[in-house]
């Protein structure tokens, strides 16, 4: 959101509680130009606490201390709808949001909630962390820890902690995918707060002290364009603007997408999944059985070379010289 426009609507709003001190409207401005995702205004009789929404906007949400205008706990219940939003948009919906506000109620500084989902019949575990600020006002919901279990072999289980950035993050969903093995495509950023687009996959075979494991970046820089990938392929979708943005946008999420690709004159099906560290697509039958690549790719038409003779010529030219 713009940021002249975010401060003209503070500003309208804080003057409608009667806070419309020079001091306050000037900290205001200057917060907002900081760029934080967090910060308080105090004055002699209260402080002011303000947060960053899912939409990017700054917002008024809580007021400390007491002032005529001010409704503590409808301040507070803006802090709680945030938190709703982004687990809606992280994909664990509504199942934590009565326990939670129960929590936030009772000022409780650090709590942790649990919650599942199940995808392709397999179960997954998420505990979800929240914590207080420093004030113990505002609350957030900086990471959760998802675990896969392996029913056949429990030595094969799966733990992963994972973290959210502004609301953002890997969701519940492309968390199953990459505990599955696939590569999921995320905007990241950098320690300057710079976004980036990166490739994100879990490396099982390596472990940090605290459990975790690696987890493998392949950004712009790698090289891997899933686009130009998949047009190797006579696959059906590619035909059709719609089916292919949505084949991309499945793929980038870490799923094994279901296509139908033209081989020997017939329509087969065919599993795909994104493999940026190899710069490739893994190719499954319907029985998610490893196909090979080489024996799906289409023939490429050779273009005539229009400039093969002025070449040689030029060459020629060179030597004789």
């Amino acid at each position: 959101m713009d940021t002249g426009v975010n401060f003209y609507e503070l500003k309208e709003e804080l003057a409608g509680l009667g806070l419309n001190d020079p001091a306050l409207v000037n900290g205001l401005r200057a917060a907002l130009l900081d760029g934080k995702d967090w910060f308080c205004l105090e004055t002699e009789r209260f402080a002011l606490d303000f947060a960053r929404d899912g939409r990017g906007r700054i917002s008024f949400v809580h007021c400390t201390g007491i002032h005529p205008h001010v409704n503590q706990f409808t301040m507070n219940t803006e802090n709680v709808e945030y938190l709703k939003r982004d687990l809606l948009n992280l994909g664990f919906g509504d199942k934590v949001n009565t326990e939670m506000e129960k929590l936030i109620a009772a000022r409780v500084p650090e709590f942790n909630l649990t919650t599942e989902q199940e995808y392709n019949g397999k179960k997954m575990d998420y505990t979800l962390h929240f914590k207080a600020g420093e004030q113990n006002e505002m609350y957030f919901f900086n990471r959760y820890d998802a675990s896969l279990k392996n029913e056949a072999d429990p030595t094969k289980d799966r733990m992963q902690t994972l973290y959210i950035n502004k609301g953002h993050g890997v969701t519940a969903k492309e968390a199953f995918n990459l505990m599955e093995g696939r590569a999921v495509e995320k905007k990241l950023y950098t320690r300057d707060n710079e976004p980036y687009q990166a490739w994100l996959k879990l490396d099982f075979s390596q472990k940090d002290d605290r459990g975790n494991h690696k987890l493998l970046k392949f950004g712009e820089g790698y090289g891997y364009n899933l686009e130009k990938t998949l047009s190797e392929y006579p696959i059906k979708q590619l035909n059709d603007p719609e089916q292919k943005e949505a084949l991309l946008r499945s793929l980038r999420k870490g799923n094994a997408q279901q296509v139908i690709i033209e081989k020997d004159g017939q329509s087969h099906k065919y599993y795909l999944v994104a493999e940026p560290q190899y710069k490739q697509v893994n190719i499954y039958d319907v029985n998610m059985k490893s196909v090979k690549r080489e024996s799906l790719k289409q023939e490429r038409k050779q273009q005539p070379d229009e400039d093969g003779p002025k070449k040689k010529q030029s060459r020629k030219q060179k030597i004789g010289a």
